[in-house]
């Protein structure tokens, strides 16, 4: 089977996921993918081993081009990731690629009756989607007003690399019980979405509280990451590429993610899969599938940094290390290998199915 996926940031985890996918018997998969972003700078040495051509700016805008790749590949089924990247929406509609079975990725979550519009503003583009991947339940009951019936629908379509996260939960139980101090840990861009402000608020009200009060180790690049500048307590890594992440997630007691809107963040799983206890907005899709408030972490209304303070105090006197094993056994149904189980899977089901081509 020939897979073609066309994609937007690449980053570790989806170099973890896609190489699984290769490695599978019968695939033969090509990826095409934006480069790095400035704020996200991960090394092209992740797609090693990944058949895959990187768009630049201006060419990930060049219908005609994108298009000329894909069919040069001649595939079998194509994974989009959504709708958003005009010149991938033009490859569904391509005469020459008609018979070719398509299925989008989508980690958008339902959160108003105003989003079944896309139904109708990308009709056309949703007509010519034989399946979608969803990546928890509230994009699933998103994908589901959109019209995919179940037997074109699957869930838990991310991933995250799993050998990576077995080497940080080695490594932190090597150094448990050695008297080190605690440290809450962020990891991700430093955005308005990703509520920063929140963070740093809540954590400012935090240490005010505590009588020993952890460290905050914050690891990304963005517009705001002046707001993590002088600081008590804070530290700010910058971008730490994948393969370096090991030492951070080793010296963390907890993740902490703060955000306004993030509609399934792979940091969740990721740090969960190490043996980190998570505290994390309800505006966090993934927290949905993974958090389980007093048991391996807790879930706090997004924008509001006194409850984030409350749960990062309440985290200073959880059972670590018994949380931490329970996030595990939660974040282990979202590993790269089983996306590719999922994904090869799916898109096989998919090749043997005839073209769906009406919107209920």
């Amino acid at each position: 089977m020939k897979i073609v996926i066309l994609w937007s940031n690449y980053s570790g985890y989806w170099a973890a996921c896609w190489r699984r996918l290769v490695a599978i018997p019968g695939v033969e998969l090509f990826v095409l993918a934006f480069t790095a972003p400035a704020a996200s700078p991960f090394d092209t040495h992740l797609l090693e081993g990944i058949p895959h051509r990187l768009l630049s700016e201006s060419e990930r805008q060049d219908a005609t081009l994108v298009a000329e790749l894909v069919k040069a590949q001649a595939p079998d089924v194509i994974q989009i990731v959504g709708w958003f990247v005009p010149a991938y929406r033009k490859v569904a509609w391509d005469p020459a690629l008609a018979e070719v079975r398509k299925a989008i990725s989508v980690d958008t979550p339902f959160l108003s009756q105003k989003q079944v519009l896309t139904k109708y503003r990308y009709g056309g583009y949703l007509r010519e989607i034989d399946g979608a991947g969803a990546t928890g339940e509230r994009s699933w009951q998103y994908l589901r007003r959109l019209g995919f019936a179940g037997d074109r629908l699957r869930r838990h379509m991310y991933g995250v690399d799993e050998e990576l996260a077995a080497q940080i939960h080695a490594a932190r139980r090597e150094t448990a019980g050695q008297g080190a101090k605690q440290a809450f840990l962020f990891v991700g861009r430093y955005a308005r979405e990703k509520g920063l402000d929140v963070l740093v608020e809540g954590y400012r009200q935090y240490r005010l509280q505590s009588a020993a009060p952890w460290d905050l180790i914050c690891c990304g690049r963005g517009p705001e990451g002046a707001l993590l500048q002088n600081q008590p307590g804070v530290t700010d890594m910058g971008f730490v590429q994948p393969s370096d992440m090991a030492e951070r997630f080793r010296c963390a007691g907890a993740y902490v993610i703060t955000s306004r809107f993030d509609p399934w963040p792979l940091a969740i799983p990721e740090a969960a899969l190490a043996g980190l206890p998570v505290i994390a907005s309800d505006a966090c899709g993934s927290a949905v599938e993974i958090v389980r408030p007093h048991y391996n972490g807790f879930i706090v209304p997004s924008g509001q940094p006194a409850e984030f303070a409350r749960a990062m105090l309440h985290m200073e006197n959880a059972p670590l290390d018994t949380w931490g094993e329970r996030a595990r056994e939660h974040a282990a149904a979202f590993t790269a290998t089983l996306w590719a189980t999922r994904w090869h899977e799916f898109l096989s089901a998919l090749v043997d199915m005839p073209k769906r081509k009406e919107v209920s």
